[in-house]
């Protein structure tokens, strides 16, 4: 459609296109399709991404080449009517994204709702397992984007840490703080601490601003101050998604709703939600006690196993794929993210290690031992099997 993709409908005719690619894509292995309905996300010049509002038969037409297949539809901020239309095509499996407000009563509401389109076919729900948003911090995000801040953002790391020890430099950042615009309240973020493990689970009543005004600050004070403490590695969670803990547990204690759903691809240097299956075993499991250790293993294999359409892997018996990962239920946790310079042109990343694990076997090969890639890649691409 080029650029009439972005505000137009389609046409029966390239309508009819769309839902051939996509056939033509799962007999050569793709798993199956996936659509983008969140209204925020947006192109450069603001408009809303192809497909926001498509039509919803545009994706029934799609989806009845998805079914037969033996597919996987998967959608994002779709509302309910659209869910439950997708849902009652014959066939399929819909994976949709959903989370819990800070609202007494959202997660058990959301959680009925997934059981509610249930009724209509193959549903499950993926949701956060912690709180969840951009990093704030001296390497990654910073928490007001124009004025001294923004010339701040411009220097290396190291400029940085340099800049916020001048005391006059701290006190213009201050002073811009208290007079900014921001986009997000510091109510919502939260200091990782600097502990061995980061701090995923502080009450709301420990926010930054909060800590702040316990010590006689103004949250930028804290910030700068707790960033010079620990040369500049401090950071702040910045709750986005999912940051009433008691709801989210009322969410994904749904056995339609999976705690998967998080960013480690996407905005690399801004978000790291890579250590979500090891927080499910350390906290949901070990600490919480929502989850069994076994059902909170099978929520990491055998379940999404399913849901993907996987059947040869997600379970340990003869004819199944060997891959198992080895570790201490007592031991294992998350470490702190720390930005790294290993892209092309030396572009920024987070990267989040772990404890507690002893082996990663992939295909009946070992390729990790105790954090470190021992060279065997035994991987391969998945196709879909139909």
């Amino acid at each position: 459609m080029g650029e009439r993709a972005v505000e137009e409908q389609a046409t029966p005719e390239e309508r009819k296109q769309m839902a051939d690619v996509v056939g033509h894509s799962m007999d050569r292995g793709a798993v199956g399709f996936s659509t983008n309905r969140f209204e925020p996300h947006v192109l450069p010049d603001g408009r809303s991404v192809p497909g926001t509002f498509a039509d919803p038969q545009e994706l029934v037409q799609i989806a009845g080449e998805v079914g037969p297949r033996n597919g996987l539809l998967q959608a994002v901020g779709a509302n309910f009517h659209v869910l439950k239309t997708l849902a009652q095509t014959p066939g399929g499996r819909l994976l949709y994204s959903s989370a819990a407000e800070a609202r007494a009563g959202s997660g058990k509401a959301r959680a009925d709702t997934v059981a509610a389109l249930c009724e209509f076919g193959d549903v499950t729900a993926i949701a956060h397992v912690r709180g969840s948003g951009v990093l704030l911090g001296l390497q990654s995000v910073l928490p007001v984007q124009d004025g001294a801040w923004e010339a701040l953002r411009r220097q290396d790391f190291a400029g940085r840490l340099a800049s916020i020890r001048d005391a006059a430099t701290r006190a213009t950042l201050i002073e811009e703080a208290r007079n900014a615009n921001l986009r997000f309240s510091m109510a919502n973020a939260f200091y990782l601490g600097h502990g061995e493990t980061p701090d995923y689970t502080a009450p709301a009543e420990d926010n930054l601003e909060a800590q702040a005004a316990a010590a006689g600050e103004h949250w930028a004070e804290t910030f700068l101050r707790l960033s010079l403490e620990t040369d500049g590695r401090a950071l702040f969670n910045l709750r986005v998604f999912s940051s009433d803990h008691k709801e989210l547990g009322d969410l994904i204690q749904s056995p339609h709703v999976f705690p998967s759903l998080g960013d480690a691809g996407a905005h690399v240097s801004q978000i790291m939600d890579a250590g979500w299956s090891t927080f499910i075993l350390s906290y949901w499991v070990r600490e919480a006690g929502l989850y069994s250790l076994g059902e909170g293993i099978r929520r990491l294999t055998s379940g999404p196993a399913r849901v993907i359409g996987l059947k040869d892997r997600g379970t340990l018996a003869p004819g199944m794929r060997a891959d198992v990962n080895v570790f201490d239920p007592a031991g294992v946790a998350e470490r702190h993210p720390v930005v790294v310079h290993d892209f092309p042109g030396g572009a920024p990343r987070f990267i989040q290690k772990s404890t507690g694990y002893k082996a990663t076997i992939v295909n009946g090969a070992v390729t990790v031992v105790d954090g470190e890639h021992t060279g065997t890649r035994a991987g391969q691409v998945l196709r879909h099997a139909g």
